[in-house]
């Protein structure tokens, strides 16, 4: 397998089938998955530093399959590592998957193979069919380059905008380009950037997005995930030629108020992202945007202030304020992770944090728990337990803060 690893960031500790352990993640029985579907390794493909190609986000599926260094795209994806991921699927042993960390078999949301609606999807369990695919949904995360360095993916600035790494990563864009955006065309597909840095601090990415012709590639659909911080009102200004491509802007916001942002998003800045959250609301309620999605990485600095978090995705007008556990990308010790991950049984601060999980503000419709899930099931189960009443009080607190926030 080829290894390339920013050299800002240390190799993850892995066991011979690619797999990192979650530390603290509450061990959850998965149910049977032998009558269950997942399209991902069918339909989607994540390219990593150096080029390593994925079916799905490394972190839940970390089997490579292929690296674009040395091949085109469409070869990548129908490799044999990637057929016989896909035949895990088809059989039912999910045997590749990281069960625990996948949001959608903890929440319990794969869908049966009898309650499968797309077409494509029906032929393909029909004809047990792993080959001859082509991907419809790319993530684009070969260039970490961001605006910010927060510490739970990185220890340093990173910046690329010329030398050998910059080029290295710039010819596996030019593959990218010459697959999804040579001639014009009018296939269904759907180009993410980035979960690897930010799409607007990252020159590559930049000079891909403002040099696209959408109305050239009227089905390619484009979802953005971004810190926010460099997503002004300047900046959607110079995406104009791509507003109609543009399928959801996702916004890693990380805290429910300043002090944790200080600490989750190092180089951040509080007011320029309330700003900016504001403005996409507006292109959201306008119709401008089509969709607008928040996200929090939870862990010890910022579990607190999970309700705050939501209240600021109703307050702009979010369609969804999605939760996810934090994932081990190699920038902390062991320890240092263990201290954070306030979701294990034996943390100082898990009781607290399962009093933050009943929080009645986590039923709002536009909350998605994904593998969080298991946490407020089991916090509003000790909540019957006890007899004890939500604590009024606190979320008229909360509300205030929440008031004061925009």
């Amino acid at each position: 397998m080829t290894e390339k690893i920013s050299k800002w960031i240390k190799a993850i500790d892995r066991d011979s089938d690619g797999f990192t352990k979650m530390e603290g993640v509450l061990n959850k029985p998965v149910e049977d998955l032998s009558e269950r579907f997942c399209a991902a390794p069918f339909d989607y493909v994540d390219i990593q530093s150096g080029g390593r190609l994925f079916l799905c986000c490394p972190t839940w599926l970390p089997t490579e399959i292929g690296n674009l260094s040395d091949m085109e795209l469409i070869d990548g994806f129908n490799s044999e590592t990637a057929q016989r991921i896909r035949a895990s699927i088809l059989e039912g042993s999910f045997k590749y998957c990281h069960k625990l960390a996948c949001p959608y078999i903890q929440g319990g949301s794969l869908p049966k193979r009898t309650e499968i609606q797309d077409e494509r999807h029906k032929r393909i369990v029909e004809q047990a069919q792993v080959s001859g695919l082509e991907p419809n949904h790319i993530s684009l995360c070969y260039d970490d380059s961001c605006n910010l360095s927060c510490p739970s993916c990185r220890t340093n600035f990173i910046s690329l905008k010329s030398g050998p790494e910059y080029d290295e990563r710039r010819s596996l864009q030019k593959k990218v380009i010459r697959f999804a955006f040579g001639a014009p065309h009018d296939r269904a597909l759907v180009i993410t950037i980035t979960g690897s840095g930010d799409p607007l601090g990252s020159k590559l990415f930049r000079d891909l997005l403002f040099s696209i012709d959408g109305s050239r590639y009227p089905n390619v659909r484009i979802d953005l995930h971004t810190n926010g911080v460099a997503f002004t009102a300047a900046a959607w200004g110079k995406l104009e030629r791509i507003h109609k491509n543009i399928r959801k802007v996702i916004v890693s916001v990380d805290a429910g108020n300043e002090e944790q942002y200080r600490i989750t998003r190092r180089g951040g800045n509080w007011g320029m992202l309330m700003k900016n959250l504001e403005m996409l609301g507006r292109k959201r309620q306008e119709a401008t945007l089509r969709s607008l999605e928040l996200n929090l990485i939870v862990q010890r600095d910022n579990f607190r202030g999970i309700p705050d978090y939501v209240r600021i995705g109703q307050r702009v007008g979010a369609d969804c304020c999605s939760l996810s556990l934090l994932s081990d990308w190699g920038t902390w010790s062991k320890e240092e992770l263990q201290a954070r991950t306030v979701w294990s049984s034996d943390h100082p601060l898990f009781e607290e944090f399962l009093r933050v999980m009943a929080d009645p503000i986590l039923e709002a419709p536009i909350v998605y728990l994904g593998n969080t899930f298991a946490y407020r099931k089991e916090a509003l189960a000790q909540l019957r337990a006890s007899g004890q009443d939500q604590i009024k009080g606190q979320q008229e607190s909360a509300q205030t803060r929440a008031d004061q926030t925009l």
